[in-house]
């Protein structure tokens, strides 16, 4: 009896630990999702299009892949494996997405449900970020999760009179 409770209680505390989509910053515009540092090249190619090798060694990461949505450049991602052993590149995991917001054609971006202003200032006060205000402004969010940091860069555009005004995003989880 007490091999069976001892087992039953291993399974409940393995599961209460295990990844959801949740816990990483979920980005969504339109009607998309997509979580950096969770969603698989099996997910992630039901919304973009990009081209990876058909194997992944372990461990390794493939940077700067140009993604398109919809047939528009839409920007630039990288997967990795994180599996210490070669694995077809469908298992991979995207580890980074950077895109500029003229680049989406979307009636609104969200991150985690909560759709972004077009102030970076305010954006920063929303999600408790970091604001940088060197040669334009910038608002860093982050947390960890599963051991990874999980953070969100918006971009100011720093050609652009109002440097205030959310230019570029980027998300990374590594």
């Amino acid at each position: 009896m007490k091999k069976i409770i001892i087992v039953l209680l291993c399974f409940i505390l393995l599961g209460c630990d295990s990844e959801k989509k949740e816990d990483y910053y979920v980005l969504s515009f339109d009607d998309y999702t997509i979580s950096v540092g969770y969603d698989n090249v099996e997910y992630t190619s039901l919304i973009f299009d990009f081209e990876l090798p058909e194997v992944i060694p372990g461990f390794e990461e493939v940077k700067d892949v140009n993604v398109s949505f919809l047939g528009k450049d839409f920007g630039i991602a990288s997967f990795i494996n994180e599996e210490d052993e070669e694995n077809e590149s469908k298992e991979a995991i995207i580890s980074s997405l950077s895109f500029y917001l003229k680049d989406v054609d979307a009636s609104s971006i969200k991150i985690n449900d909560i759709e972004l202003d077009k102030s970076i200032k305010k954006n920063c006060e929303t999600f408790n970020g970091n604001l940088i205000e060197k040669n334009g402004y910038a608002c860093v969010i982050e947390q960890e999760v599963h051991d990874k940091d999980d953070v969100v860069i918006l971009y100011g555009d720093i050609l652009n009179l109002d440097q205030d005004t959310v230019d570029r995003i980027e998300i990374r989880a590594k």
